[in-house]
């Protein structure tokens, strides 16, 4: 089949004094599916799976200073034909999800210990939609994405010496909708890890 696809990245920066700036972005993406997705765990032919097409859109807050850098970001990302393994009552395939979108905030800051020691942390809280999804004849629409953490936080201490990076991280995500709980009937959970 054919299909055209394009990406495009639109952003504007404003600094608001010297340590402090606001932005805004807008990017437009997509996601071909990779061969394998085209055939189930059997081996047979899947059908055709349609590339997935996103809008992203972003506002936020830099704040930079000499040994801290802070930043804030909202994001929400409409997606179209979202490419997912829908795995429920033996019909395991690769398929699409019709319509979907997410949306939620970004913390991360860095702060320089020393000018070779230092500690950051990254969290995101994300809120991950079915819009409309026609694989359970519209029982998934408005449910939660299954395998999507709403709160997600990785920490880390790194050290630089001599152009080498070393860094020790732990993330941990809270429990969400177990892979193939589609209908979020809280049969199945995945544990936060």
């Amino acid at each position: 089949q054919d299909n055209y696809l394009n990406a495009y990245d639109l952003g504007v920066n404003y600094q608001l004094d010297e340590i402090s700036s606001v932005f805004a972005n807008y990017n437009r993406s997509y996601q071909a599916p990779d061969i394998d997705r085209f055939f189930n765990w059997g081996g047979t032919f899947n059908g055709f799976i349609e590339p997935a097409k996103v809008n992203n859109y972003t506002v936020g807050y830099n704040n930079i200073q000499k040994n801290n850098k802070f930043k804030l970001a909202l994001f929400r990302a409409n997606l179209k034909n979202e490419i997912y393994y829908y795995n429920l009552n033996y019909a395991n395939k690769n398929t699409n999800i019709d319509e979907s979108h997410k949306y939620g905030l970004e913390l991360f800051d860095k702060y320089l210990i020393n000018d070779n020691l230092y500690i950051s942390a990254n969290y995101s809280y994300i809120i991950a939609k079915i819009d409309k999804e026609n694989e359970g004849n519209g029982a998934y629409n408005g449910k939660d994405l299954a395998g999507v953490s709403k709160h997600n936080i990785t920490v880390n201490l790194g050290y630089d010496i001599n152009n080498i990076n070393t860094v020790l991280s732990h993330t941990y995500r809270n429990s969400a909708y177990a892979a193939n709980d589609f209908a979020n009937n809280f049969s199945q959970k995945q544990e936060a890890y």
